[in-house]
């Protein structure tokens, strides 16, 4: 089912981008409070969620509240804050007055209505580059971050989008200090401007330059789940959310192409969210139970209150016959003894059964606690189970590179070994081999424009052309884009190969015979 995702009142006359076809809607429409008051920082916590219901910071007054405690509760930063250490001076400019939805928890990198984009850009990628350039060890440190050299970089911030973040978004900033990027978590505020990579990712926050990666989760903000393969279109909205905005994505030039590295270890998306079902299933069991018990006591209030009155009722009854009262009034007080008797026995049913159902919301509560438990735990494991596979995954990567039957590198001063006293005349030395391929089908770039994309280069390349191909520089690929962006593989839009291959066998070895 789809939604119209601009549910946000406007509050700026529309200036931006061309009406289409509204896609999934992305859940809130009011902004929502950033951080929830905290029992050591009451007093902190209650600032920081006045200043963004407000959804405004004054000018370029930076508001920055560290609240300690689990990783849900980051450092939150407002619009325009450059932080301590940023990595360069801003590239961009926040616009606090974004219209806000109220949202928590993973979102698609692609969900519609997101991020929202303006007219100029937010953030201007050749500025950052010009200024990371200026600094070589700076760029190579921030290539560093995401895996790639400092020769990849260029193109790789040339693929990044500007946005304007929707929602407050959980993430990992990465201040520069002492010549290097410091991970730490961080929630940045709606309004804020960043760079979001061809996966959905926020990669870069425009006002400090920061590196940015997948944050933690947390209570009060989103986390973004990046897509699995390349964004073909992003769906944005306009600041003021009038309008949906369709914008071509860009191809990943990473030569080893996917979403950005994760320095925090991230729980399975589905198992968090059923982690989130058990505990609002759990919440409204609780909830039922305690509404459950209250009118359990309210009925054995009531039978109580039922067994006084009998019990005068007998009294008034036992003293009239005592004292010699006519039939009349002893008739009428035996009525109302019989009376009160019947309504104790309704009283007590009612206490009985009313007590019977609070004990089985309240075991029903407890299975539902037990529930949220443990999907909670099967989401926790999920993150350290995956951070157990990605560093098996580097130390197995480390181990392949390892030199394998490296043979030994003898100075020319030094003595043959025992058995290598043959002269370097009577060595053998075998032809090289080289495997040629067969006729492949190339990666066609394609010429982009918001309504067309047309190939620009030969459907198939020849066995000969393929051979003569520059070492390094793969031939065998394949490529899927319907907008002139995907996913591929062999020959990228920057010339680096992601998994093409030139298979050459050289070796040269002594014989002694």
């Amino acid at each position: 089912m789809t939604f119209d995702p601009r549910t946000v009142q406007p509050t700026h006359p529309g200036q931006y981008g061309t009406p289409t076809v509204p896609g999934q809607k992305f859940a809130g429409s009011a902004p929502p409070p950033l951080s929830r008051p905290r029992t050591k920082r009451p007093l902190a916590g209650k600032i920081v969620a006045g200043v963004v219901a407000a959804g405004l910071v004054v000018g370029g007054a930076a508001t920055w509240f560290a609240l300690t405690g689990s990783p849900a509760e980051a450092a939150v930063q407002s619009t325009s804050f450059a932080g301590a250490n940023p990595t360069t001076v801003p590239f961009g400019v926040d616009a606090p007055q974004v219209a806000a939805v109220a949202a928590t928890g993973p979102q698609a990198g692609d969900t519609t209505g997101l991020y929202a984009a303006t007219t100029p850009p937010a953030c201007t990628t050749a500025d950052f580059l010009t200024q990371l350039q200026a600094d070589p060890a700076k760029l190579a440190a921030f290539g560093g971050v995401y895996g790639i050299g400092a020769d990849d970089v260029p193109a790789f911030v040339d693929s990044l989008a500007p946005v304007v973040l929707r929602a407050n978004t959980s993430v990992t900033d990465h201040p520069y200090s002492d010549g290097a990027f410091v991970p730490q978590p961080a929630i940045l505020a709606a309004g804020t401007a960043v760079l979001v990579n061809s996966y959905g990712e926020p990669t870069v926050k425009c006002f400090n330059g920061n590196p940015l990666t997948a944050g933690p989760q947390a209570a009060d903000a989103i986390t973004v789940v990046p897509t699995a393969q390349v964004i073909t279109n992003y769906s944005f909205t306009t600041i003021d959310n009038t309008r949906v905005v369709v914008i071509p994505g860009k191809p990943d030039p990473k030569p080893h192409p996917g979403p950005n590295p994760t320095t925090t270890p991230q729980p399975d998306p589905e198992l968090v969210k059923k982690a989130e079902e058990a505990k609002a299933t759990a919440e409204k069991a609780r909830a039922e139970a305690t509404a459950a018990r209250e009118k359990a006591d309210a009925a054995k209030t009531a039978a109580t209150i039922a067994q006084t009155n009998l019990n005068q009722a007998e009294q008034d009854l036992a003293r009239a016959i005592a004292d010699g009262a006519n039939p009349t009034v002893i008739n009428e007080l035996t009525k109302v003894r019989d009376q009160a008797k019947q309504d104790l026995e309704t009283k007590q049913n009612q206490a009985k059964y009313a007590d019977a159902a609070a004990t089985s919301a309240e075991g029903t509560a407890d299975q539902a606690d037990r529930n949220a438990k443990e999907a909670k735990d099967k989401a926790d494991a999920s993150a350290k189970a995956q951070d157990t596979k990605h560093q098996s995954t580097k130390d197995q990567d480390t181990k392949d590179e390892t030199p394998k039957d490296k043979p030994a590198v003898q100075d020319a001063g030094q003595a043959p070994a025992q058995g290598q006293e043959k002269t370097q005349d009577q060595q053998v030395q075998k032809p090289v081999q080289v495997q040629k391929p067969a006729t492949v089908t190339p990666v066609c770039p394609k010429v982009v424009t918001e309504a067309t994309a047309t190939a620009t280069c030969p459907a198939t390349v020849s066995a000969d052309t393929a051979q003569k191909a520059p070492a390094g520089q793969g031939t065998t690929g394949t490529g899927k884009d319907e907008t002139g962006t995907g996913s591929t593989k062999g020959t990228d839009s920057t010339g680096k190969s992601s998994s093409g291959s030139d298979t050459k066998t050289e070796s040269k070895e002594g014989t002694d015979k």
